[in-house]
């Protein structure tokens, strides 16, 4: 499949950008979106829209010599940090489509793994929302601005309900809602 470099670009761009700004736009308002939007969200062919740009990351960028601007460019847009790439910022060639840049790894001790902490994360990310659950059918997680109760997230059927509100009295449950920007590290 050959797509011209030019037309991969800016519908790239443009996607990533109009994404970016509609789940920022979220974040700073922090509240869920009115019925109108969140039916209009949902009616939007997200399934299609994930495979569309899955087969487009796997697209190889010809020639070489585009791969190093287009990745750099990527990375000035979302303040990704291609000093902390397995390859660096002098060998960005070595990735031959998107997918394999955005699936990058690290270089060898960018970021260790804090030993004395109860948590860690294995991702870059901003924390939207966290904190204990209480109630496993009420509590509203907003995710992409839809709110969710942890059975309709986690798609658990009436005995995993029951099973998890069985167990609260001897143990605790929290959440955490983060938000990826594409140029986090995944």
């Amino acid at each position: 499949m050959s797509i011209p470099f030019a037309r991969c670009f800016c519908l790239t761009t443009f996607s990533a950008l109009t994404s970016y700004h509609y789940v920022r736009s979220i974040h700073i308002q922090r509240e869920s979106l009115c019925t109108s939007n969140e039916a209009w969200y949902r009616s939007l062919p997200m399934r299609e829209t994930s495979r569309f740009w899955s087969s487009l990351f796997s697209v190889n960028i010809y020639p070489r010599s585009l791969r190093s601007p287009f990745y750099k460019y990527f990375c000035r847009m979302f303040d990704g940090d291609i000093n902390e790439c397995e390859h660096g910022p002098d060998n960005l060639g070595y990735y031959t489509n998107f997918g394999e840049f955005f699936r990058r790894n690290l270089k060898e001790g960018v970021r260790p793994i804090d030993k004395e902490s109860a948590v860690v994360s294995p991702c870059d990310g901003e924390v939207l929302a966290n904190g204990l659950v209480t109630s496993v059918e009420q509590l509203n997680i907003l995710v992409k601005g839809i709110p969710y109760t942890i059975k309709d997230l986690f798609q658990f059927d009436q005995s995993e309900v029951e099973r998890l509100q069985s167990k609260q009295s001897e143990s605790s449950l929290f959440y955490a809602c983060i938000y990826l920007n594409p140029g986090n590290y995944h």
